[in-house]
């Protein structure tokens, strides 16, 4: 009984292998279809590993080529199957022959030489090449045997290899493909500029709808690049990394998300059926992704093309309603934006009846003529945006116009009121001291002392009083009157002191500028710190102060005198007076600068803007 079976077993394996004609290379190859010399074997058990491909091989299951068109199905139900080949090729010449195996479908599996006693794991073909390409080198005198696993969701009718020569090949492609080469190139240099401006527009103005723009260039630039690498070997790469059959319907939803979404925020945003719209292609497009994981998980890559190519035809459908709702939509950007669609839906339509690489140069002439209307739209949409804002900036300059000057008012009334009421009140009480202590002689000494302190304090809380009508009044804001206002308290501030007053106080009235009042304020509280120190501390005979403006609109502040000065780094231990005017400085903006030691005077330069 083993016997038979062995001997059937070898009868099937022989008849196998005779089945199968050797192609003998020319010295000279150029194009030519392996029909007559291909064997064939549809895979109707997706994913079989090639042990069980080559027993199938062996029991004769393999059929020529020519018999094997006559039984071929249907375009949707043939990309059903995996395809496995036989091909055998010799090269007879004295020369290694650099062969190029090109196919019509993506190869799975490549093995070469396999034996029927072993098979060896070197036999195993790297396909690092692009995922239809095989290239071979065979020595002279050589025979190599081919298994091949193929596998075309939209298979043609005629997918037999073609065998090259590697230098005809690569002349072939350079040559008619020159032209299709620089539109591909063109394109994609277009999309990057796209891509980049749109960025930049984004980060400036902060309209999502230019992000998408970028967004949907970007997408456009991945196709492209992937066409551009179809036609060219010596730049493929990103095939290497995730062919097209893993990418095509989440590159495909990426796509018509961004165009969306850029639509919906530079023309819809006001509009609900387009916000509801949106809603509905987002939901959409997450059980289409959740469905295509599904499927590229569990290998089943020709329910995943019927995926693709059925989402294909619902997006097309939706751009056409879309179309139609943008016919409605008034604007001229929305009509911009219909144009260009509907130059891509048109060359899109076109393209269908092309295949391959024609095909997507013809839809790259719609992508071509869509990226010019909406170029022209994101140009009319920046320019609305600029004149928006030029409108913003004007009504906001002018709502801060009217608030400075309402609060010049408020200042004035308010510096007004305390200098009638309060000022009033504080002067009556100072004379009506003096008046008393002056008409009374039989007053006691407690009370006249007390009389003086009350006078006394009254003159100096009216000085105080008109020191902060002073930071709030208005009047007091221009550059020039707060000259005027720093000298005449100085020569108050010195008249008595026996101190020689130097002052330099240039002519400022040439700017117009408003300071503001907390610089005002800060700055004279500086100012005036800076005089107690050198009447309390300083022991000086000759004080010099000088106020000026820089037409950079920056205060220079130095007050200079000869007394005792200091050593900055021997600080009193409750000593907070330097302390608190560097902050003060600091709170506007200002530099600070002590220029001192002992014996040699000190000079104080505050300088800074007239508003923080």
């Amino acid at each position: 009984m083993r016997w038979i079976i062995f001997m059937l077993g070898l009868c099937s394996m022989v008849t196998g292998w005779s089945q199968l004609q050797v192609y003998t290379l020319e010295e000279k190859a150029d194009t030519q279809l392996l029909a007559d010399y291909v064997m064939v074997w549809p895979d109707r058990a997706p994913n079989l590993p090639a042990d069980i491909a080559l027993a199938h091989w062996e029991r004769g299951d393999f059929i020529t080529w020519s018999l094997f068109r006559e039984q071929l199905p249907s375009r949707f139900l043939r990309g059903k199957y995996y395809y496995w080949m036989m091909v055998a090729l010799h090269n007879p010449m004295r020369d290694s022959f650099p062969a190029l195996l090109l196919t019509r479908g993506d190869i799975l599996y490549a093995e070469r030489n396999i034996s029927r006693e072993s098979r060896e794991q070197e036999s195993r073909i790297a396909i690092t090449h692009p995922p239809n390409h095989i290239y071979l080198t065979l020595a002279p005198g050589q025979t190599d045997t081919l298994l091949l696993q193929l596998f075309n969701p939209g298979l043609p009718a005629d997918f037999i290899p073609v065998l090259l020569d590697q230098r005809t090949f690569f002349a072939l492609e350079t040559q008619q493909y020159v032209y299709l080469r620089l539109f591909y190139t063109f394109l994609i240099g277009i999309l990057f500029s796209i891509f980049f401006f749109s960025g930049l527009m984004y980060f400036n103005l902060k309209n999502p709808a230019y992000l998408w723009y970028a967004l949907y260039a970007a997408s456009l630039v991945f196709i492209y690049w992937r066409n551009l690498e179809e036609i060219h070997s010596l730049i493929f790469s990103t095939y290497r990394i995730i062919s097209w059959t893993t990418t095509k319907v989440f590159h495909t939803v990426f796509t018509i998300v961004s165009y969306f979404c850029f639509a919906y925020f530079l023309i819809g945003q006001q509009r609900e059926w387009f916000r509801q719209g949106l809603k509905g292609l987002f939901m959409f497009v997450g059980v289409i992704l959740i469905v295509e994981v599904t499927l590229l998980v569990q290998q089943a890559y020709y329910w995943s093309w019927l995926l693709y190519f059925g989402l294909r035809i619902v997006l097309t459908l939706a751009g056409l309603v879309f179309l139609l709702f943008l016919w409605k939509t008034p604007g001229k950007i929305a009509k911009l934006i219909l144009s260009g669609s509907a130059a891509l839906i048109f060359f899109e339509g076109i393209s269908w009846a092309f295949i391959g690489t024609a095909a997507s140069a013809v839809s790259g002439i719609g992508v071509c003529l869509e990226m010019v209307f909406f170029s022209i739209a994101i140009a009319y949409s920046v320019r609305l945006d600029l004149e928006d804002r030029g409108r913003l900036k004007m009504v906001a300059k002018q709502l801060e116009l009217e608030n400075t000057l309402q609060e010049e008012r408020l200042r004035g009334r308010i510096a007004q009121d305390i200098h009638d009421d309060v000022g009033a009140e504080l002067t009556k009480i100072s004379l009506g001291t003096e008046l008393v202590l002056h008409t009374s002689g039989h007053l006691s000494q407690e009370v006249e002392d007390r009389l003086r302190r009350i006078g006394t304090s009254a003159r100096s809380a009216a000085t105080s009083l008109r020191e902060i009508i002073f930071t709030i009044n208005p009047d007091y804001d221009q550059f020039s009157e707060m000259q005027a206002y720093y000298r005449e308290y100085a020569l108050e501030f010195f008249k008595d002191s026996g101190i020689t007053l130097h002052l330099s106080f240039p002519d400022t009235s040439w700017s117009t500028e408003n300071i503001s009042a907390e610089v005002k304020r800060n700055l004279f509280l500086l100012y005036k710190e800076a005089l107690n120190n050198i009447v309390k501390h300083a022991e000086a005979r000759e004080v010099f102060i000088g106020l000026n403006l820089t037409p950079t609109l920056q205060y220079i502040l130095d007050v200079q005198d000869d007394g005792l000065g200091f050593d900055r780094t021997r600080r009193r231990p409750n000593g907070r007076g330097i302390r608190n005017m560097e902050q003060r400085a600091q709170a506007i903006r200002a530099s600070l600068v002590f220029t001192t030691a002992e014996g040699e005077g000190t000079q104080l330069c505050i300088e800074g803007p007239i508003y923080t």
